[in-house]
């Protein structure tokens, strides 16, 4: 049996508001960006047939010893940066100031750089405390935020994996119809199975090929495969809701994903445009079970059985990549993290510097990188496709449609004519 990837149990207790925002209608608002609608469906329609272009992911070079290094997209600094440089340039103009006039006319003068400041000043005295409840602060800070990225990390785990659950539904539906197709020889009769590697049809190939019926019903199963992610991804991703407008069916229709039809369909259903992936599903089962009778059309045993599993796999995947995120992380869980973290930026450059004085500039700016660069960090794995804004760690959609594209092109054109010994 082979493993399925476990995406856990969906949230019962939704936030409505939350959930009705999601569920806007995107028919509504007559304002269209043109440029905006050929964007999303040049990346949705695209097919990857050869090597993969882009990664799914970010991914790294263990082989460079100075590539991590050299990069900034899709990093911590590239997401915290004008944090790192408002506590920077603070905490300098801070020391800069003390300098300046808390001892200004202090026997001894000013104290040399790389030094902690004199501890018997009057200032130093009284930020001294500040010092102990701030290592307090960031233990008990450092102890809630690494269990916190643990458990977004995790989310963006499951993310992924529903992610590619969707993707290995539909190939294997395609793989199932395209070997199940009806084939016939050239006498017009069934092509039958044996270990007989003998054949008198020159160039390495029998004669067996798809029968006419067969073949359309395996050119149909691919495009309503292409139809049914298209439009599933679109009501996960708010950046590609566009192509559940009209104007976004339109366009579809003139690249040939959609045809007249099915968008009339498609726009009489009473439900909202976010749930017309389902409709494209029940067409493309009704249709299979249907042809599954035919024998001109499907050969083969257990078709049927395999079928319908694949189907409930393929809906429960798509429904608990919607509905998990209604319960990816509770508020309070968030707001407080939030909260220890920001008051921990908030008096940090006070704090160090009577033990640290001028060198704390530095350390500002490496607690900056790890606490606050850790804070986003793990809301970036809480928004794993980027929808709400997230600059990092995304699992680009586009990725996962040129794949399956290309994947159920290479299905259904793969077994058009079989080598000797298969038939």
């Amino acid at each position: 049996m082979r493993a399925v990837c476990t995406l856990g149990q969906p949230t019962n207790i939704y936030d409505l508001k939350a959930e009705a925002a999601v569920e806007a209608d995107p028919r509504e608002g007559d304002d269209i960006d043109r440029e905006h609608l050929e964007v999303v469906v040049d990346k949705m329609t695209v097919s990857w047939t050869g090597v993969a272009r882009q990664n799914v992911i970010s991914i790294f070079d263990p082989n460079e010893r100075f590539w991590l290094a050299r990069k900034w997209h899709s990093t911590v600094l590239q997401i915290i940066w004008p944090n790192l440089l408002f506590n920077v340039l603070s905490t300098t103009l801070f020391i800069a100031l003390v300098r300046r006039t808390a001892y200004a006319g202090v026997a001894g003068g000013l104290w040399p750089f790389f030094t902690a400041p004199d501890p018997t000043s009057l200032l130093v005295l009284r930020l001294a405390p500040l010092y102990t409840m701030w290592t307090h602060h960031a233990t008990l800070t450092t102890f809630v935020l690494t269990f916190f990225i643990a458990e977004a990390f995790s989310y963006w785990k499951r993310a992924l994996c529903a992610g590619r659950c969707v993707q290995r539904c539909l190939l294997d539906i395609m793989l199932l119809v395209s070997t199940h197709a009806a084939r016939e020889d050239e006498a017009g009769d069934e092509c039958g199975f044996s270990d007989d590697a003998s054949g008198d049809v020159g160039g390495g190939f029998n004669a067996c090929e798809l029968t006419p019926g067969s073949q359309r019903m395996v050119e149909r199963t691919r495009d309503e495969l292409k139809l049914l992610q298209i439009l599933f991804w679109a009501s996960i991703d708010k950046r590609m809701t566009i192509l559940l407008s009209d104007a976004g069916g339109a366009r579809l229709v003139e690249r040939g994903v959609l045809t007249h039809e099915q968008q009339a369909l498609l726009s009489a259903t009473s439900f909202l445009p976010q749930h017309r992936y389902i409709t494209v599903l029940q067409w493309l089962s009704t249709r299979l079970i249907r042809d599954s009778t035919d024998k001109s059309k499907i050969s083969g045993g257990d078709f049927e059985r395999t079928f319908d599993d694949l189907c409930f796999r393929l809906r429960d995947s798509c429904h608990l990549l919607r509905t998990d995120k209604a319960g990816r992380m509770p508020m309070a869980y968030v707001h407080i993290v939030q909260l220890m973290v920001d008051s921990l930026m908030f008096y940090m450059a006070y704090a160090l510097f009577p033990k640290m004085g001028a060198i704390s500039v530095a350390l500002v700016a490496l607690m900056t990188i790890f606490y606050r660069g850790l804070l986003q960090l793990s809301k970036s794995f809480l928004d794993p496709f980027g929808i709400d804004g997230s600059a990092a760690q995304n699992i680009y959609v586009n990725v996962l449609v040129a794949e399956v594209n290309g994947g159920l092109d290479r299905l259904a054109e793969g077994a058009m004519a079989l080598p000797r010994g298969v038939t």
